[in-house]
């Protein structure tokens, strides 16, 4: 995995000029987040469930969920003000989970509803998301946080980053420059990818 300073440091080593280190900072940070809806920001967690327990917390490098799976099929997720319009008490209901509520981000946590009634199996660790799955437990698939990039990206971000330079206004402003260094960064990312 290559961090935000080895791209850093390849940007400048491109750029054939010198940018300054908040610049470079600033924009390894922005195009990062913006691959966050594709594979490489994706992660999936198995969350052991325990009969009775509804609430759950967001794994730690989660900024975003995606979605929500139970006992190997798709929650639906549902906002509390709809949940409270169907049934006056669904807090308190126990069943299989067929939805799944999003508490404020401040509380970082997912609620399972119906609760469920029964355990799920224990998750071994290291998690394996093949055939043998734990049933009966929680998976969330997630927007991570994680700035460090696989080595295959190095390049297609140093050239997004100098996209975003050569294209504000400086002394050394170029907006064809720019063009192609979005161009490349495009291409790069896109024929791309894990050996």
């Amino acid at each position: 995995m290559s961090n935000q300073a080895q791209n850093v440091e390849l940007a400048n080593f491109l750029a054939l000029t010198s940018m300054t280190d908040t610049q470079l900072d600033a924009y390894y940070v922005e195009s990062v987040l913006a691959l966050q809806d594709s594979q490489v920001q994706v992660a999936a967690s198995i969350i052991e469930v325990g009969s009775g327990v509804f609430v759950y917390d967001w794994p730690e490098d989660c900024i975003r969920i995606l979605t929500a799976f139970y006992a190997n099929k798709e929650l639906t997720r549902a906002p509390v003000h709809q949940l409270d319009l169907q049934q006056r008490d669904w807090r308190s209901e126990t069943g299989i989970p067929v939805h799944y509520v999003l508490n404020h981000e401040a509380e970082r946590t997912v609620r399972l509803y119906p609760i469920p009634l029964l355990d799920g199996d224990p998750v071994p660790f290291p998690t394996d998301f093949g055939s043998s799955y734990p049933d009966g437990n929680l998976v969330l698939l997630y927007v991570t946080d994680n700035l460090d990039v696989p080595d295959w990206l190095d390049l297609p971000i140093a050239c997004a980053i100098l996209a975003k330079e050569f294209s504000r206004e400086s002394s050394h402003c170029d907006k064809k420059a720019a063009e192609l260094y979005l161009r490349l960064a495009t291409v790069l990312r896109g024929i791309g990818g894990p050996p």
